[in-house]
This record gives structure tokens, C-alpha cells and sequence, in this order.
């Protein structure tokens, strides 16, 4: 009686034929790692155009760096200045006797205070000329969140100040600021608003600089509360600014259309690596599913193997047109099935090789059952 061949039995001879030469004998070598989830270009085109992109979107990036470091390190500077800037205020109260003759920081109390005399001062190394205005804003803002307002009013408190001021020399800007008139308007604000509100008033002064080759600007401004018995002045004073006028060049719009021109072709190129990287991806992606959905469901009877010697031997093909009748089969005869991927074309067989019979299925996106 003919010995039963079992898959433990094709599992040896597999192993044996390995020392065998390629023209006699099946050849199975170390099995390869499977090559269904790489990434395959379907056309030779597709892959050079896929890397050109990439060439020349290192290539406009690095030019368009160097340009712009070359453009801000080669800017001639024309004028390089410094201002210190600084705020003084003393208090005015209703009743004299209490009245510091020093001007003063410190807490307030209220209900004695009147205004306050303000001085926003200057000072730079180099001739200007100094023009400002001064503003005072009073804000009623939600005491939960500062940034939801709830009413806002802008007035001048000095307009058009103007003067030149020689190198050292302070530039000072003086004037009276109505604290108890802003507090007693804000209270009847507040009245008709009946939630919790963070109340108070931003005086600043905004300071156009000028000069040879100069035009700038800064700004310079106090808080104060107006819904405390005692107040504190918080200050935001720009102490000790460093400025620096550049040349104005044309190369200035060149460099402009430069960085223009570079965006617009990094984003083409962008769009155009996507397009076939898509294009590449969704050819595979029914044939990947399936590949897996086999390889989950079978992989304890699949062998994958990197070639098909076994195909050229004088055996009888029998083509699978599903390939769960391969499992069928490979349950009647009890042999391994072997899984074969060309590389190049990304096609992939599965075989059952007996004596004299081999059993070939494709994987197709046509076979529905799987």
C-alpha cells in the first residue's frame, strides 16, 4: 500500500531539494519577508517624475533659504539708535493736606484722589524729532474673561505734541489726567451691566519718531483701575528700545517674486507627488486587502516562497479560478499551500504541487468569494 503523503512528509522533502541543483529539483529558499504592503510604482514614468519632484523641492527650498539669508545679512543699516523711556506721575488729592510734593509710585486711595499729573519722558542718542498723542481708554470687560468687553471708550487727552530734541535731551510729554471724573463715569456704566466686570482705564501715549531716513514709532502706556478703593498704576513702558533703519533696496521685489515664484512651485510639486502617490496606492489597495484577508484566514497552511522553479517542471497545470477551491483541495490532498510575489510586476500565485498535478490560482480583484 502506497504510504499516505502528509504535509509533514512534503515539509522534508521541501528541506532536501534545497541542496539540489535548480534544473532537476523544486527550490524553496529562506522564505522573504512578504512584499505586498511596499509601495510599487505601476509605471517606470511615474517613479522618475515622483523623484524629480522631490529633486527640485530640496532645490527650491535651499535656494530660496540662501536667498533670504543673503538678503537679511546683506541689508546696510543707516541708522542704529537707542530711546529710554520712562513715566512719572503725582498724585493731585481733594484735600491738600494729604497730597505728597514728591512724585510718587505707589497705592492710591480713592476716595481722596482727584488726578494725576502725567509726564511720559524720552531720551535717545542721536537729533529727532518727536510727535505724539496721548489717548485714554476706559474698558468694562467681563471679570471672568478679560478679552470679552463689554463697553469701550476712547478719548484724547492730548493731541499733536511736537518737538526736537537734540542728542541726550528728554522729550516729555505733560499733561492732567481727571481720575475721579473717569471713575465716577464708570460706576454709572457699570450700574446698567448686572454681571461681575473688571473696570479700567489704559492712557497711552503714541510717539511718531522722526528723523534723516527715519520714521518709526512706539508706544507707551498706564493702567489704571477703576473699580478699587485703592489703586496700583501698573506700568508698560518700553525702558530701553534698540532700533535699526535698513536700506531700502530693489532687490527688496525681487526677492519678493523670488519667494513667490518658490511657493508656487513647491506646492505643484507637492500636489503633484501626492497625485501619484495616490494613483499608485489605490491600484494596489484591492489586491492588498485580499492578500491580508488570505494571509489572516490561512497562514497556517500557507508556505511563501521567493521563486517558481516549480512551475517550469513537467507538471499538470490546473488553473484555479477561485481560490477557495484551492483550499478544497488542499484539504483533500493535505499538502502545503505555496504562496509565490513577483516583485516587479506585484503579482501573486498560490500553488498546491503534487506528483504530477500543480494547482495555480492568481490573485485576481475579480474573485469575489474572497
Amino acid at each position: 500500500m502506497k504510504e499516505r503523503y502528509t504535509f509533514d512528509t512534503m515539509v522534508l522533502d521541501l528541506k532536501k531539494e534545497l541542496s539540489d541543483s535548480l534544473t532537476k529539483k523544486l527550490n524553496f529558499p529562506e522564505i522573504e519577508a512578504s512584499n505586498t504592503n511596499r509601495f510599487y510604482f505601476k509605471k517606470k514614468r511615474d517613479k522618475k517624475i515622483f523623484i524629480l519632484n522631490i529633486i527640485l523641492i530640496i532645490i527650491t527650498v535651499i535656494l530660496t533659504l540662501s536667498t533670504l539669508i543673503y538678503y537679511i545679512n546683506g541689508r546696510k543699516v543707516l541708522l542704529n539708535y537707542n530711546v529710554k523711556n520712562e513715566v512719572y506721575y503725582k498724585e493731585n488729592l481733594f484735600d491738600k493736606d494729604f497730597e505728597n510734593k514728591n512724585e510718587t509710585k505707589g497705592n492710591y486711595f480713592v476716595n481722596l484722589l482727584k488726578g494725576f499729573d502725567i509726564t511720559f519722558e524720552s531720551t535717545a542718542d542721536i537729533d529727532l524729532t518727536y510727535v505724539s498723542d496721548v489717548e485714554a481708554k476706559m474698558v468694562i470687560a467681563d471679570a471672568n474673561d478679560e478679552n470679552t468687553i463689554l463697553f469701550e471708550k476712547t478719548t484724547k487727552l492730548k493731541e499733536k505734541v511736537i518737538d526736537n530734541i537734540s542728542k541726550d535731551n528728554k522729550f516729555k510729554v505733560n499733561f492732567y489726567l481727571d481720575y475721579s471724573n473717569y471713575y465716577d463715569l464708570a460706576n454709572k456704566y457699570r450700574k446698567n451691566i448686572k454681571m461681575p466686570t473688571n473696570t479700567y482705564l489704559v492712557v497711552t501715549c503714541i510717539t511718531d519718531i522722526l528723523g534723516d531716513n527715519l520714521n518709526d514709532s512706539m508706544e507707551n502706556s498706564i493702567r489704571l483701575p477703576l473699580d478699587k478703593d485703592t489703586i496700583y498704576i501698573d506700568e508698560d513702558i518700553n525702558d530701553i528700545v534698540n532700533k535699526k533703519i535698513y536700506e531700502k533696496t530693489s532687490n527688496r521685489n525681487i526677492v519678493i517674486v523670488l519667494i513667490f515664484i518658490s511657493i508656487i512651485l513647491i506646492v505643484s510639486n507637492l500636489i503633484s507627488i501626492i497625485f501619484i502617490t495616490n494613483r499608485n496606492k489605490n491600484k494596489l489597495s484591492v489586491l492588498e486587502k485580499k492578500y491580508k484577508k488570505i494571509m489572516k484566514n490561512y497562514d497556517n497552511l500557507i508556505i511563501e516562497v521567493s521563486n517558481d522553479d516549480f512551475d517550469k517542471k513537467n507538471l499538470i497545470t490546473i488553473n484555479v479560478k477561485y481560490f477557495v477551491d484551492l483550499i478544497d483541495a488542499q484539504q483533500e490532498l493535505h499538502v502545503p499551500i505555496l504562496c509565490y510575489t513577483n516583485i516587479k510586476t506585484n503579482r501573486t500565485w498560490f500553488y498546491i504541487a503534487t506528483d504530477n498535478y500543480l494547482y495555480k490560482y492568481e490573485l485576481t480583484k475579480n474573485d469575489e468569494q474572497i
